[in-house]
């Protein structure tokens, strides 16, 4: 299974063409029966948000993304069948595309998120069926919902404990205090919040002010659009060149490194893992005037986030995952999920049709074996000389025991943090490769500490 679809970071920016904007109606949502607010629990997936949403009664899964405009459907393989309203073809021109690739615009649809509701919502859908997000996140999602989403309401997002409360802007404004909340003014472009925030570089202890995108479906911390070269080139400092992500144009490569500290408002977070992406992953975007990159997932998760479109703020508050040491792969190793795998679980007196015969000489025995269907893990992408690849790793390898710990019980994301211990363990990996279970053994090495 090659590395195909969007990877590590959930970073889409779409453009559409040719459309007129003002014929689309609205696509805001309200809260049902008068009630002043709703709650909606979620899925924290490696850093983003999935939430359950009905598009015309069909149940599906969404990423929720402040840094996308529109309502995107991505993703309807397997089962799933969607009726959609007042629909005509159009052409989206996705970020890193040079030709625009064809879609879908459905107008007048009603969607469902927990008590909230849109009536007459319009979607876009992506028709390229490689474009999807089952392999990074390692479950099955079916599109983005953006600003719509935020535009109308105040909207709370509490990322312990995982649930988002949507309240009516002006039952919210009579009722908040902002005492344990840092307010912060917010930018809003094309429906996107932007925020000022300083970064103090590690060796030169030089601070920049720019303009970043609260992108709530960037997994990663901070993407910095505007590095210092010396940085990137000074060898006495902790810099990698790794796969960042796959845009719609393919793979996203770029470097890491760390940060003296990322501040918001008066909040900072200390020694911050940040991606210097490939200018060629940038350079065709039209981005605001003085834009230094994106604040993903992983710095968001620190926090109780509250968005105000309306007033133009967000407001932030520190969480039990604030001072959480900013960890980064040492490995070498991006996963994804493969195709699912039959795992036959213990002889026992199941209830089921998974029934095998042996025959000895003239008595038979008849034995009950259960087979169930596991996801399995593979190495999408491997990092050039990383202590993996030194071991012998390959892509395609397909995972099944991290430090004698079985990946078939696990999430993705589970996985994922096994091999991103803070400090520099020993690995001991068992793979698949071609039917042929095989044993690695290697340490992890500290690039950036």
């Amino acid at each position: 299974m090659s590395y195909r679809k969007c990877a590590l970071f959930f970073c889409v920016y779409l453009s559409i063409t040719a459309i007129d904007f003002s014929c689309f109606g609205q696509s805001f949502f309200t809260i049902n029966g008068g009630a002043k607010k709703c709650t909606i629990p979620f899925r924290l997936v490696n850093n983003v948000i999935v939430i359950k949403v009905k598009v015309n009664g069909t149940p599906l899964n969404f990423l929720l993304d402040t840094g996308v405009e529109e309502t995107l459907l991505l993703d309807l393989q397997n089962e799933k069948e969607v009726i959609l309203n007042e629909v005509e073809t159009i052409k989206l021109q996705g970020f890193g595309l040079e030709e625009p690739i064809s879609g879908l615009k459905a107008k007048g649809n009603y969607l469902e998120v927990g008590n909230l509701t849109s009536e007459n919502h319009v979607l876009f859908v992506v028709l390229n069926r490689n474009i999807g997000f089952i392999a990074s996140l390692g479950i099955q999602v079916n599109g983005i919902l953006g600003s719509n989403f935020f535009k109308n309401n105040v909207v709370k997002i509490d990322y312990q404990r995982k649930r988002i409360v949507v309240y009516q802007s002006s039952y919210f404004r009579s009722r908040f205090r902002d005492e344990d909340f840092t307010a912060i003014p917010i930018l809003l472009e094309d429906n996107k919040p932007y925020v000022d925030a300083l970064v103090r570089e590690s060796t030169t202890s030089e601070e920049t002010i720019s303009k970043f995108l609260i992108d709530s479906g960037l997994s990663s911390t901070l993407w910095f659009f505007s590095p210092n070269k010396k940085l990137l080139e000074d060898s006495s400092v902790g810099v990698f060149e790794d796969f960042l992500g796959i845009g719609f144009s393919g793979i996203v490569r770029g470097s890491y490194s760390r940060v003296d500290s990322v501040s918001l408002g008066n909040i900072s977070l200390q020694n911050v893992v940040v991606a210097y992406p490939d200018s060629t992953f940038y350079n065709n975007l039209k981005l605001i005037s003085n834009r230094g990159g994106s604040i993903g997932g992983e710095i968001l998760r620190r926090f109780q986030v509250i968005f105000d479109y309306q007033q133009n703020m967000v407001y932030l508050k520190p969480n039990k995952f604030f001072s959480i040491f900013f960890s980064y792969n040492k490995s070498g190793i991006h996963l994804q999920r493969g195709d699912d795998r039959l795992i036959s679980i213990q002889p026992s007196n199941y209830n089921d049709d998974s029934k095998l015969t042996i025959n000895f000489g003239s008595q038979n025995l008849n034995v009950k074996y259960r087979f169930i269907r596991r996801p399995a893990y593979e190495i999408g992408y491997l990092r050039c000389d990383s202590p993996a690849e030194r071991a012998g790793v390959h892509i395609g390898d397909v995972i099944l025991k991290v430090n004698g710990t079985s990946t078939s019980e696990l999430s993705l994301d589970q996985v994922s943090k096994l091999l991103k211990p803070k400090n520099e363990e020993f690995i001991i990996l068992e793979v698949d490769r071609m039917g042929e279970n095989l044993f690695f053994r290697f340490q992890l090495k500290n690039i950036l500490d």
